[in-house]
């Protein structure tokens, strides 16, 4: 009878592949607020999304008017020409704005209907 060598192959641990996931400027988050503004001159009203709650909006908004300054806002910008976001369906994610709140015609809070 012939002799057979067997060898038992060393089982190695499995890799694991890292996941790879595209990288986010910022994570998407929850539209709290629209704003309306409207710059002199301006052909059109603009409304621009934002993340900030409607309360801190209408607080900052009320001390900004009284001594006439300018207000930072977050705002939605869209990935494609990160321009401001006008649709939910555009928003990428949140940065930060400067207006001058004698420019803002009015903040509403956001209900997403979808």
């Amino acid at each position: 009878m012939p002799v057979v060598k067997t060898t038992k192959a060393k089982k190695e641990p499995i890799k694991k592949k890292a996941d790879v996931e595209e990288e986010e400027k910022e994570p998407r988050e929850l539209i709290q607020a629209v704003i309306r503004i409207a710059y002199p001159e301006a052909t059109s009203v603009i409304e621009v999304l934002s993340d900030m709650p409607f309360d801190t909006l209408k607080k900052k908004y009320g001390t900004a008017r009284l001594k006439d300054e300018v207000m930072e806002v977050s705002v939605g910008v869209d990935w494609v020409n990160e321009q401001l976001a006008y649709r939910t369906s555009d928003l990428a994610y949140f940065t930060s704005m400067l207006i001058p709140a004698r420019y803002i015609q009015s903040i509403r809070g956001y209900k997403d209907e979808g």
